[in-house]
């Protein structure tokens, strides 16, 4: 029996499919894969990826600085030569109030991204398969420590089209802090008060500080926001001991710092 020519051309379209999307995989209380922001690789084009998180409600995983307790996701790559990767681009994250204590983390569906140097020899019409090793704390009323070995295949083309994940990455760059220039934003500490001041282009109603280090400030200490002549000023409690003020860091819009 002789198959029609379109119905093996569906075939093989059907076969392309199924090598490059990835099958998520389940992990006690969270789904977990490897995502792409594009369907396609493009020869010495930055390629932006990331580990795509989906926890069961109530159940959270934590930011690069957890707070009073807690771990920080962490993503090892196995990457083909030529390719290189960057370090995660944190979105900001939710205080998670957990008895007398404060930790900062992510709850429902979470994106850590992550830009992948692409060498530029790469042939078009080829495959190429990204790894990845992901590890995590998920908790609720326990934690239990989970990881995923995480795989993504996907073909070198000239050009790349967004992705079915490509709206998942846009909404959570708009969440990724960037400095803060010198004019917009100064921190002073006196007597375990830091009192930081900004000065938005808009009216801030809520904002909050997350730090990119640990020993800054005491997560579950109040933070209280108000309008002052300088700016609007935000006051937190330092933890002991103080370290040197870091650079600070803001989303692109007024909110939570």
């Amino acid at each position: 029996m002789t198959l029609p020519a379109r119905f093996l051309t569906a075939l093989l379209l059907l076969a392309a499919a199924a090598s490059v999307a990835a099958q998520p995989v389940r992990v006690d209380n969270a789904e977990a894969e490897l995502v792409a922001a594009v369907d396609a690789i493009v020869p010495g084009q930055p390629l932006a990826v990331g580990l795509r998180l989906r926890h069961d409600p109530h159940w959270h995983t934590y930011w690069q600085v957890p707070g009073d307790s807690g771990l920080p996701t962490t993503i090892k790559w196995q990457l083909p030569a030529g390719f290189a990767a960057g370090p995660i681009e944190w979105p900001v994250p939710k205080r998670l109030p957990v008895g007398p204590l404060v930790n900062f983390g992510y709850e429902n569906e979470l994106l850590l991204p992550v830009q992948l140097t692409v060498p530029a020899h790469l042939t078009a019409g080829q495959s190429v398969q990204l790894k990845a090793r992901a590890d995590w704390l998920i908790c609720k009323d326990v934690c239990i420590p989970g990881g995923a070995d995480l795989q993504l295949a996907l073909p070198v083309r000239s050009a790349a089209a967004p992705s079915r994940h490509a709206a998942l990455f846009a909404s959570t760059r708009a969440q990724i802090p960037r400095a803060a220039t010198l004019e917009a934003a100064s921190a002073t500490i006196e007597s375990g008060r830091i009192r930081l001041v900004y000065k938005p282009a808009a009216p801030v109603r809520r904002m909050e500080f997350f730090p990119l280090q640990e020993a800054r400030i005491e997560p579950a200490a109040a933070q209280t926001l108000r309008a002052e002549d300088q700016g609007t000023a935000l006051y937190l409690t330092a933890a002991r001991p103080v370290a040197a003020p870091s650079p600070l860091r803001h989303r692109p819009r007024p909110g939570r710092w």
